[in-house]
């Protein structure tokens, strides 16, 4: 690295310009968490060899718990990484730099695929379940009819009124 300058200052500086204004304050902006955790990322380059960001985690489900759509947040991710590397091509000077940069935010993006695509699946198997679970409800009151239907049939009880009472094959309602 270029000793001049500091590279997550450089980027951090970037803020501004890679991330979309939002129009109520309280919000962050989309794709925030994208960017913090490709800042993280770059300062940790050095010292160690970077995982899966646990922020960059949480931050995701958090989104997706909060009903906001996988293509939604995917969408983000991948507005911030044009952004930012476009941003980087015009600030980061070493072509070192912009190269650890692009690597890092391809290296981010890819971690926040990885957790969207895994809680969709996660989800689809919740749905998967409850269906199943519907279906096997569903079957055992098919089974449940089918036995009172039986019982009806040996105690000479033609249908069952409305009101609950059953009437017998010779009865007139």
């Amino acid at each position: 690295m270029n000793d001049d300058y500091d590279l997550a200052d450089c980027m951090e500086a970037l803020r501004d310009d890679v991330l979309s204004p939002v129009d109520d304050l309280d919000q962050e902006p989309p794709g925030v968490e994208i960017f913090d955790a490709v800042i993280r990322a770059i300062v940790a380059e050095v010292e160690t060899s970077p995982g899966l960001d646990m922020a960059l985690h949480e931050a995701i489900s958090r989104r997706l718990a909060w009903g906001e759509l996988e293509s939604i947040i995917l969408a983000d991710a991948e507005e911030v990484y044009d952004r930012l590397l476009i941003a980087c091509q015009r600030v980061v000077i070493d072509p070192v730099d912009e190269i650890l940069v692009a690597e890092v935010t391809t290296e981010v993006v890819c971690a926040a695929a990885r957790v969207v695509a895994h809680a969709a699946i996660s989800r689809g198997s919740h749905e998967r379940a409850a269906c199943l679970r519907e279906e096997l409800v569903h079957r055992r009151l098919r089974d449940i009819l089918h036995r009172q239907e039986e019982e009806f049939a040996r105690l000479g009880v033609k249908s069952v009124t409305p009101d609950g009472e059953a009437a017998a094959d010779g009865d007139a309602r």
